[in-house]
């Protein structure tokens, strides 16, 4: 009987330390344990990586992965300026080696490694860390450049950095521009203000519009979607994204909405392009009044009838009036027209003409609106 006693306290006192070891935090008993033996790696033996020319600090106390790409950088500063890294850094933050000590952690030259999300390509998160770096040393210069894609504000967004985001944010609203309407070709002999254009202004593809659509929804730039649209329905690929919306990412609702729009545009196109300048001119001719060579041939045409027929068949035979209905906030009629037709109306009827038709276009952009999701 005293055995059997024994025993149970022999139990019991084996069962309470194992009581004891599980009530113990995970923070104290993974202290009392000796720390896991760490990895070290010599980055330039990895034939899969490569260190960056531009962000490699001896003194670094943080190695970050981008890709193929390895940077040696300082943590404070990272983690000012990048959410997504100050939550690595901090306590309790996701990285395994500080939540999960059991692990070993992955370190490169005495430093712990740190991955960027997988959409943040290598070429971004450098262009990023140029354009802080510039900022801090009173450069000013921008993140990107005007042909940059729109990735670099995803990797922002992906990393945190709140100084690109903002920036990229609104170069983008300035890039498309939805105050002012697209910058036309050219005019032949009408010269608008450079102010009523945005600055630097070129026309954008088919998938740089698709692109900046799917951009503005997700991150609700809906500045830029006005410019988008247009682009959108400008291009020679639209009427393929017509037959099938769904291969080019648009409902086919959205489709229809756009089309509409399209078509208005057409018709108002067709509309001014067919007016001749001076339409209600039907008694003399006020055009160079102080020339001596005779009138062209467009000019002679006092009469209104006969003055509209004209000018009519010099955009329909040419195929202006045709070529510029799907682009009519940019098109130059008088830039692919043959000298002999252009030339059969003078300087001051095309000036007034072309002036007209720059304030329709202002019109014509007040009135574009950008179709419901």
């Amino acid at each position: 009987m005293t055995q059997v006693k024994h025993g149970l306290r022999g139990r019991r006192s084996s069962s309470s330390t194992q009581s004891t070891r599980s009530s113990t935090p995970a923070s104290t008993w993974s202290s009392q344990r000796s720390p896991p033996r760490r990895r070290e790696r010599n980055w330039p033996t990895d034939l899969a990586t490569q260190r960056s020319e531009n962000f490699w600090d001896e003194d670094g106390d943080v190695v970050i992965r981008a890709g193929p790409t390895v940077y040696r950088l300082h943590k404070r500063w990272l983690a000012d300026n990048f959410t997504y890294f100050a939550q690595k850094f901090g306590p309790g933050g996701n990285d395994s080696w500080i939540t999960t000590v059991l692990e070993e952690p992955e370190v490169a030259e005495g430093c712990a490694v740190y991955h960027t999300p997988s959409e943040v390509l290598a070429e971004d998160f450098e262009r990023i860390l140029h354009a802080l770096k510039n900022q801090e040393q009173k450069h000013g210069s921008s993140a990107a450049s005007r042909t940059a894609g729109t990735q670099l504000l995803v990797a922002a967004q992906a990393l945190g950095c709140d100084t690109i985001v903002t920036q990229e944010r609104e170069r983008l609203c300035t890039v498309w521009n939805e105050r002012k309407p697209p910058r036309p070709e050219s005019y032949r002999n009408y010269r608008p203000p450079e102010s009523a254009y945005p600055p630097n202004d070129e026309p954008h593809s088919f998938e740089e519009a698709r692109e900046m659509i799917r951009l503005g929804r997700n991150y609700g730039l809906r500045k830029v979607l006005k410019r988008a649209y247009y682009e959108l329905v400008s291009s020679s690929e639209f009427e393929s994204a017509l037959k099938d919306p769904g291969a080019f990412g648009f409902s086919r609702a959205e489709m229809k909405r756009l089309s509409r729009v399209q078509g208005k545009l057409m018709f108002a196109w067709h509309r001014a392009v067919r007016k001749p300048p001076r339409d209600s001119l039907w008694r003399g001719s006020h055009c160079h009044p102080l020339a001596r060579s005779p009138l062209p041939y467009g000019c002679k045409q006092q009469h209104g009838a006969i003055r509209r027929s004209a000018w009519r068949n010099m955009m329909n035979e040419t195929g202006e009036a045709a070529e510029g209905a799907r682009d009519p906030l940019r098109y130059n009629v008088f830039l692919r027209m043959d000298e002999r037709r252009s030339n059969q109306w003078c300087s001051c009827c095309v000036r007034e003409w072309e002036k007209l038709l720059a304030q329709r276009r202002e019109e014509w952009w007040a009135e574009f609106k950008v179709p419901k999701q």
